[in-house]
């Protein structure tokens, strides 16, 4: 996981949330803490954000990549998540990027980006995936996204 080296360390920002995509993004502040495990095989990503009425919210991350960058991660969150992790999979792309996701709920899909920072900034962007057989031309809409800065 040495390609989300410059995410090491604590992160402070903003974490915009909607439920569905006609919703409108609601903004509370939020923190990020990064951390290496396992001889750095492992990237942990613990973050907290506020629901605008459920209040504040913890989730962690722990992903790690093999050699030719297909990558696997653990998440839960508490809001999201009640009870118990997601198992996702993906890649760690080239540009030092993270991309997973996993089903749910049938044919349901999230997808979790982690951009390491090249400007700076720290960002945690998932995406939520409307099936067909639920509601037609909705497909994939940003649900959280968060934006976070050193400190």
């Amino acid at each position: 996981m040495a390609m989300l080296a410059n995410l090491l360390g604590q992160w402070s920002g903003a974490n915009d949330f909607r439920l569905m995509p006609t919703d409108t993004m609601e903004t509370s502040a939020a923190t990020v803490t990064v951390s290496f495990g396992a001889g750095g095989n492992l990237a942990s990503i613990g973050y907290t954000w506020s629901h605008p009425a459920d209040g504040p919210q913890q989730g962690m991350l722990v992903v790690g990549a093999d050699a030719d960058g297909q990558a696997q991660a653990l998440w839960s969150d508490t809001w999201h998540q009640k009870p118990g992790p997601s198992v996702l999979t993906g890649t760690a792309l080239p540009g030092a990027q993270v991309e997973l996701s996993a089903t749910y709920a049938g044919d349901w899909e999230w997808r979790i980006m982690v951009d390491d920072t090249v400007d700076g900034v720290f960002r945690l962007r998932m995406d939520n995936v409307v099936p067909e057989s639920y509601k037609p031309g909705v497909g994939a809409y940003t649900a959280m996204e968060l934006t976070a800065h050193r400190g």
